[in-house]
């Protein structure tokens, strides 16, 4: 029993820990100076391109960690569970 609820309280903390991470940044370091660039219409300068929406990542909602730490937990107890014995009956023999 204790294993079922050591298991429980780790799979809440790991969940706690993952939805309380930072998003990864979205912007790529830029490496390249010039400000020419090949595009499939011939070469053209980055600045007359115009700016597109910053891409966010989406947070991953709680809902989603709580299925998963329910599902594992819920392997956890079948895969650690004790086998039942078969009863038999003792017959005084």
């Amino acid at each position: 029993m204790r294993r079922i609820g050591f298991l429980i309280l780790l799979l809440l903390a790991l969940g706690w820990v993952v939805a309380e991470l930072p998003a990864a940044p979205a912007q790529i370091p830029q490496t390249q100076t010039s400000d020419w660039r090949r595009t499939r219409d011939g070469w053209e300068r980055m600045s007359w391109w115009r700016a597109e929406a910053t891409r966010h990542r989406p947070a991953i909602h709680p809902l989603v960690i709580g299925s998963l730490q329910v599902l594992v937990s819920a392997m956890g107890l079948i895969a650690f569970s004790k086998p039942e014995e078969p009863k038999t009956e003792n017959l005084g023999n």
